[in-house]
């Protein structure tokens, strides 16, 4: 017998409120080398391909090197990243040197220059880097007058002022509207709609959202035994807790299954409905992980119908080939024959 929708709906509720209702308190976390690396890409105008993942919706203060830069942790819970993976916008702080004069100190030492060091802030969307790309200056503290430069030996090679704080950083981000407000009351923060590269001041952009992946991807080449997981996100704007009919199934040359909770996909001959109940927001949810389907093609569709009216609908695709494993015998790539049990090299 089949569990009730009830079941689905209360999970992903439980699933929207972890994820949007709530972040746990702000703990320290660095990146992996691979993340520093994908982050200084970003940072130097090179823009890998990133994973689909919607629920991109926070922001990373980074140094060019790809490390989290240190006013990371005092950025606005509702916009700071937790994770790389939440990550959605790069800032990027690069440091510009103005020379503001220069200070005689006698003739061991006649030109150090006056420094005023500022920040050059870059925010570039990661799914849509081409586009959403925005710059300002954050111009640092006046260096110290030539008077007042203290010891002045072989080692010093400019008199540099303070770099920018965090709260000149923080109001450079506010003044760019990238921030937690939603302006247009679309569901969409100001920061979400500069990460997709939407109208901030539109209700209806970019509108309600649907996406279906595999293994984080929208089309995946899968060798035959590898396992996957569905995920599916949803996102309805403006029609946040209306009625919703959720439908998630798959075709194949076998035919169509739909998928019914808890977790099983079942042969039907018409679309069925998944599940019913009020329209939520949930991002990545992972619905369901296959440990293996057979060599074919298949299509994993997600759709909803709020409130009786045409559906949304997202597709992911998967290719499943055949594994071609080889497996060279241990014996064999030592150089030793065996037949009929002996080692010949070994029989004399």
């Amino acid at each position: 017998m089949r569990l009730t929708s009830h079941a689905l709906i209360y999970t992903l509720l439980t699933a929207c409120l972890l994820l949007f209702c709530g972040q746990p308190a702000y703990a320290q976390w660095t990146l992996s080398t691979a993340e520093k690396s994908t982050v200084a890409a970003f940072c130097s105008g090179q823009y890998p391909e990133m994973p689909l993942i919607t629920n991109r919706n926070r922001l990373l203060l980074a140094d060019p090197s790809g490390d989290l830069h240190a006013a990371h942790g005092e950025l606005p819970k509702s916009i700071r990243a937790s994770s790389f993976n939440r990550t959605g916008a790069i800032a990027c702080l690069n440091i510009v040197e103005v020379t503001l004069g220069t200070c005689n100190f006698g003739p061991l030492f006649p030109s150090i220059p006056r420094v005023r060091r500022d920040y050059l802030l870059t925010v570039v969307s990661v799914d849509n880097p081409q586009q959403g790309f925005i710059s300002a200056t954050l111009a640092g503290s006046e260096p110290p007058a030539c008077n007042n430069a203290g010891t002045i030996d072989s080692t010093v090679k400019t008199i540099p002022g303070e770099l920018p704080g965090s709260a000149l950083i923080q109001e450079a981000l506010t003044t760019l509207d990238l921030n937690a407000k939603d302006p247009d009351g679309d569901g969409y923060t100001n920061l979400e709609e500069f990460v997709q590269q939407t109208d901030m001041q539109d209700a209806g952009s970019p509108g309600m959202e649907i996406a279906v992946a595999a293994n984080n991807r929208s089309r995946l080449v899968i060798p035959e035994g590898e396992a996957i997981t569905l995920s599916i996100s949803l996102n309805p704007g403006t029609r946040l807790k209306e009625k919703v009919d959720y439908y998630l199934y798959a075709e194949s040359l076998a035919g169509i299954f739909a998928y019914f909770y808890p977790k099983r996909f079942e042969p039907v001959e018409s679309l069925q409905v998944s599940a019913r109940g009020p329209a939520l927001r949930f991002s990545d949810f992972p619905i369901i992980t296959l440990p293996a389907l057979g060599v074919g093609e298949y299509e994993f569709i997600f759709e909803v119908a709020i409130s009786g009216e045409s559906s949304l609908r997202s597709t992911a695709s998967i290719s499943v080939v055949p594994n071609n494993w080889q497996f060279t015998e241990i014996a064999k790539a030592a150089g030793i024959d065996y037949s009929h049990g002996f080692a010949i090299s070994n029989t004399g």
